[in-house]
């Protein structure tokens, strides 16, 4: 990777004796980051550690977690020398010599093949989104089957910040590189995915730092194979808490849990206002991520709808589309297809796209136009003015009214909605996003139908973090809404 000017603060290792280095960061967060480890982490196999900095993580890992082999690796010689330095300190016989990787290069991942760990602290926010696909793509292939990704660091929240302190160093870093800067964890989850991972888990980390977990899928098995008692204890946990939050029975405001039925949060916000288990109609959103999905249970666990990736651009369908969309209709599901909107792209050929390959079904929901901001697309990062986003917008809802006989639903981020005025566009019913606030606070004066209150929902009959979504209105609302809507 290369080596970046970043602002003061952004890795600070001092020098102490010999090669030796000290990072305060790395000695605070070396305890939450392995307790995590000590859950997650394989019992034995190699563990290969990007970035490792002046050693301390990993020296302070292998002591805990000796049956793992540690392979340490940091571009920069001096922090090399510092880890193994601390390495022979500690007199460890499970590490060894610290390697010279760059980890946003291509091609390591098969150099490195059969990790059974990769541990990445602190890196993704210094490197740029490019960069970070290669590290998830190179990952990919270097785990074993069964193997786990762990991702430690600040990020987004649905393009928002924890705190005031992210926000400013986040400008700090695009200061001295507009490439670099805070990634959003559920664009990470969504690559990664992309890659061949499948998220596991996310988890709230001091400071408002947040550790990802991610699996490789053993061979024709899925990731509920691989954990198969640990993630029965989840879902066991999960399962008790919701039956213990409607025993209780509360009411609007009543705090930070946002769970119905069966479906809970892995990362729940803290609800201030309205929260999403005041709603009744629950649902989900779904794409290739889901590699498989049980939707007779995910129907049972309260799962009332469901919109399906279909389409993306003008060439490209869902590889799990047809699956999807044949199971939630066995299931009795509800179900909508959505396309993901390409900017370099025309508006008409997209609709045609996704007329082509979604057929009109009685009975299906209206269809869905995804707008949003995508840094990582690697052949296509261009934003247009607002005026021509808008513009664009309607001509594919347009289109596709006059196919299906119905008015699309708009599905949108809170950054995208602001910068491109989208509440301008008229007899538009929005889907949208918004995962620590309600939409009231996020999109003032705007009306919307449904509202994706989480990216790290947890379903039975779903393997890993699935999009959490609620209907607007009650349960009377949504049939009639289903009558209106239904063709």
């Amino acid at each position: 990777m290369p080596l970046r000017p970043v602002p003061p603060g952004a890795s600070i290792a001092d020098p102490r004796e010999g090669a030796r280095l000290f990072a305060p960061s790395a000695a605070r967060n070396a305890g939450p980051i392995l307790d995590v480890l000590r859950r997650v982490a394989p019992t034995d196999g190699t563990a290969l550690e990007i970035a490792s900095g002046t050693g301390q993580h990993v020296a302070a890992f292998a002591r805990a977690l000796p049956g793992l082999r540690w392979q340490p690796s940091d571009i920069a010689p001096e922090r090399r020398a510092s880890i193994d330095a601390l390495v022979a300190d500690a007199g460890l016989g499970n590490v060894a010599p610290a390697l010279e990787l760059d980890a946003v290069v291509a091609g390591w991942g098969d150099i490195h093949a059969g990790q059974a760990l990769i541990l990445v602290v602190n890196l993704l926010h210094l490197v740029s989104g490019p960069e970070a696909e290669i590290l998830l793509a190179e990952t990919a292939c270097a785990l074993q089957p069964g193997g786990r990704m762990v991702i430690y660091g600040p990020f987004l929240r649905d393009g928002e910040f924890a705190n005031e302190t992210d926000r400013r160093f986040h400008a700090d870093l695009t200061a001295r590189d507009p490439d670099i800067g805070y990634k959003d964890a559920a664009q990470v989850r969504r690559s990664a995915a992309a890659a061949g991972l499948v998220a596991l888990e996310t988890v709230a980390m001091p400071a408002d730092n947040l550790l990802l977990v991610f699996g490789r899928p053993g061979c024709g098995h899925s990731e509920r194979a691989i954990l198969p008692e640990s993630r029965m204890i989840r879902l066991f946990l999960s399962i008790a808490c919701c039956l213990l939050i409607a025993a209780c029975a509360r009411g609007p405001g009543g705090g930070g849990e946002h769970v119905t039925g069966q479906l809970s949060d892995r990362v729940p916000a803290d609800w201030s206002g309205r929260a999403p288990h005041n709603y009744t109609v629950h649902g989900i959103d779904v794409a290739r991520f889901q590699d498989q999905v049980d939707w007779h249970a995910a129907s049972r666990a309260g799962v009332n709808f469901a919109f399906v990736k279909a389409t993306e651009g003008s060439d490209r369908v869902d590889p799990r589309f047809g699956e999807h969309w044949s199971g939630a209709r066995r299931a009795g599901v509800h179900r909508g297809a959505y396309h993901f909107y390409y900017f370099c792209k025309p508006a008409e050929v997209q609709a045609q796209w996704f007329i082509r390959n979604v057929s009109r079904e009685r009975g299906m929901l209206p269809p869905v136009l995804d707008m949003e901001w995508n840094p990582y697309s690697p052949t296509c990062r261009y934003r247009p003015p607002a005026e021509t986003v808008r513009a664009e917008a309607k001509i594919f809802l347009d289109m596709l009214e006059r196919h299906y006989g119905q008015r699309p639903i708009l599905y949108t981020t809170p950054d995208f909605y602001h910068r491109n005025d989208m509440g301008r566009l008229r007899g538009v019913e929005f889907w949208l996003r918004s995962t620590a606030n309600h939409p009231d606070e996020r999109y003032p004066g705007q009306s919307w139908a449904f509202w994706q209150y989480s990216g790290t929902g947890i379903v039975p009959g779903i393997s890993g973090d699935v999009d959490l979504n609620t209907f607007a209105g009650s349960r009377a609302d949504w049939e009639n809404w289903l009558a209106r809507r239904r063709h």
